[in-house]
């Protein structure tokens, strides 16, 4: 197993340095990268599982984004080790979705698209009746600097999923 972390060695002083090293064991070793996030995922504390996925999925889309590129779902799925495309993305994005709304920053999902190349409507940043609103979301994501925005850690993933769904 090429990363023997447990969920609880990771710190806030440490979480840019895992994703630094995570991003770049992405291009390098896919499959072993899976197994990383898995062993955190299945070692954090019940209820924090998703917030786990949610950091693997931040680092796949802000390299997305960072290339002005969007995700279909079935693709984002399989790049976390999930077939079925619907559960658990929803939780999953939606951590990162309400992370971006707290933060005031611009909403990450808004890439994540299905094959008709749109979000799905669980997702309340976008109004998808104005197609002009949807664009210039999507364009703030592509312009946004997200390389120099320190990555959220797992538990400020927690807590902005435990707020948005008061």
């Amino acid at each position: 197993m090429l990363c023997p972390l447990n969920y609880t060695l990771i710190t806030r002083n440490e979480r840019w340095a895992f994703c630094v090293l995570s991003f770049v064991l992405i291009e390098i070793a896919k499959g072993e990268l899976m197994v990383c996030f898995d062993n955190i995922r299945d070692n954090a504390p019940e209820g924090q599982r998703a917030a786990v996925k949610a950091l693997q999925v931040w680092i796949i889309l802000i390299s997305k984004a960072v290339n002005r590129q969007t995700i279909n779902y079935n693709e984002l799925s399989k790049k976390i080790g999930y077939e079925n495309a619907l559960f658990p993305l929803n939780q999953i994005l939606g951590h990162i979705m309400y992370f971006c709304i707290q933060n005031n920053i611009p909403p990450l999902t808004i890439i994540v698209v299905s094959q008709e190349g749109i979000p799905g409507e669980g997702l309340v940043t976008v109004e998808l009746n104005d197609i002009s609103k949807f664009l210039q979301k999507q364009e703030n994501v592509f312009k946004f600097d997200w390389f120099n925005y320190l990555p959220p850690t797992i538990d400020e993933f927690h807590n902005a999923w435990e707020i948005g769904n008061r």
